[in-house]
């Protein structure tokens, strides 16, 4: 090992590999950094806007509460300041509608290393007493096209070109030595075939791995990661194992091409035809399969239902939406003592309730479609490292499919929350004061629980180390028929 390390550092090549190494991992870790505290500004600004709103009618519910209390009439105001009395700031149901809070999901935990599909899907969820929508809170708009090729961040860089750097170090163990004729010489002394083939590769492994990993290192620390953070820690060191595995496979593919015993030019042609197979045919391959297999039904097809929905709803009898929610809602009796406008409150509350269960069941048929889409290709990761690896990646730094459904599992639970604080005033017709609007519910998002993360990506990551261990034994195994001489 430490002649093979000694051949290493004198050569001008390897250290070009390195510094363009270096330069990668720190342009991607920069280019991380810039894009997580891109997208967490704009969340914050996105919640500051809401409540400095919030505080305004606040602001205004507490004029006009003072002026309520003095011996002012109604009668003496214009007409356009008494409406506002009856459908303003004191009105529950203006509050929750002109004044919407919203479930912010912040960036990954790891979102300098990698904003993986978290830059895809909107991140806050406004909800009101009639109305759901998904917004964008970062307040960004992003081309489709660079959102469809991805971020150039850590991960991109650990999944296409750590395999580069790797191969252009290891396509070469023997065949030189070998045409050469050094590489009888080299046995002749007390060593044999695989003691030397491990000195080269353990030397090659420090000289890749061990940067990469202080790369990694010093660029969480510049990038602002709080390490102080345990869950941090934890994830970036399973981060770092993941990438461990998966260098792990790539240098047992090229030990195991070198094991063929062909000249340097033609490893270095098998090693890119794999490269290609690996990261781009079996990947896309997979993609084409799963949308074959599983369409999904056109957008055009799913916005025409629905704009449909509304229109079918507005037909239904509002005595029968009515009983509908007294059904569904029993906390709310059918004979309580509601106001006048709290009965027609319930009766755009039901209907928005049909709309909602409608536009999800028929929301249903494409999230099936693109669950089995997504599944499908899981599996095909037992073809492609880069699959797994990703998967692993994503899952641990939180920039996954599966912490958005987390957080829209609380976003939802956050909605119910909201609609049960104003319900009970908007029915019965109480009004608003200005302390009620301290007591309208936050978004208290919570982060998966790591155990939950770690059961997720354990499966990639067995599987990955399969991989890894089959394609070092296959390769170890060949050289039991090595031609020594060229």
């Amino acid at each position: 090992m430490g002649y093979e390390w000694r051949n290493l550092v004198a050569d001008h090549t390897v250290w070009l590999v390195i510094a363009v190494f270096a330069l990668t991992i720190g342009y991607a870790v920069l280019n991380g950094a810039t894009l997580a505290r891109q997208q967490q500004r704009g969340a914050q600004r996105f919640l500051r806007a809401q409540e400095a709103k919030t505080s305004q009618f606040q602001e205004r519910a507490g004029v006009m509460e003072n002026y309520l209390n003095s011996a002012h009439a109604l009668a003496d105001l214009p007409r356009y300041e008494r409406y506002e009395y009856d459908f303003g700031p004191l009105d529950p149901r203006y509050a929750s509608a002109a004044n919407p809070l919203s479930a912010v999901l912040p960036p990954p935990p790891l979102a300098p290393l990698t904003m993986g599909v978290s830059d895809l899907y909107p991140v806050a969820h406004t909800v009101s007493w009639w109305d759901t929508e998904m917004v964008s809170a970062a307040e960004q708009t992003e081309s489709p096209l660079k959102l469809l090729a991805g971020n150039f961040d850590l991960a991109f860089v650990m999944l296409y070109l750590l395999p580069l750097f790797i191969l252009a170090l290891c396509f070469n163990l023997f065949a030189s030595e070998k045409e050469g004729g050094t590489l009888s010489l080299l046995l002749s002394q007390p060593i044999n075939l695989y003691m030397l083939l491990a000195g080269k590769i353990m030397a090659r492994a420090l000289l890749i791995l061990l940067p990469a990993f202080t790369f990694i290192m010093a660029g969480s620390l510049l990038s602002g990661l709080d390490l102080g953070n345990s869950e941090v820690r934890v994830r970036l060191l399973g981060w770092i194992f993941v990438i461990a595995l998966y260098g792990a496979f790539w240098f047992g593919l090229a030990v195991a091409v070198n094991g063929i015993g062909k000249s340097a030019a033609s490893n270095a042609m098998i090693l890119i035809v794999c490269w290609l197979a690996l990261l781009v045919l079996v990947p896309t391959a997979a993609n084409l399969l799963a949308t074959t297999l599983y369409a999904v039904p056109s957008r055009a097809e799913f916005i025409s239902a629905s704009r449909e929905i509304p229109i079918a709803v507005k037909e239904i009898d509002d005595t029968r939406l009515r009983e509908q929610f007294f059904k569904d809602h029993p906390e709310f009796p059918a004979g309580g003592a509601y106001s006048d406008w709290g009965r027609m409150a319930i009766v755009n509350v039901a209907k928005q309730e049909e709309v909602a269960q409608r536009f999800w069941e028929t929301r249903q048929r494409f999230d099936e479609q693109l669950s089995k889409q997504q599944a499908l290709v899981s599996a095909c990761g037992l073809l492609s490292p880069a699959i797994l690896a990703q998967a692993a990646l994503y899952d641990i730094a939180g920039a996954g499919t599966a912490r958005y459904r987390h957080y829209l599992s609380q976003a939802d639970a956050y909605n119910r929350e909201w609609k049960a604080h104003f319900w009970p005033t908007m029915f019965t017709g109480k009004k608003f004061s200005p302390a009620d609007y301290d007591r309208i519910p936050r978004f208290r998002g919570e982060e998966e629980r790591l155990i939950d993360v770690a059961r997720r990506a354990a499966a990639p990551m067995l599987a990955l180390l399969a991989m890894a261990s089959l394609i070092v034994t296959l390769g170890i195994r060949a050289y039991r028929r090595y031609p020594i001489a060229g």
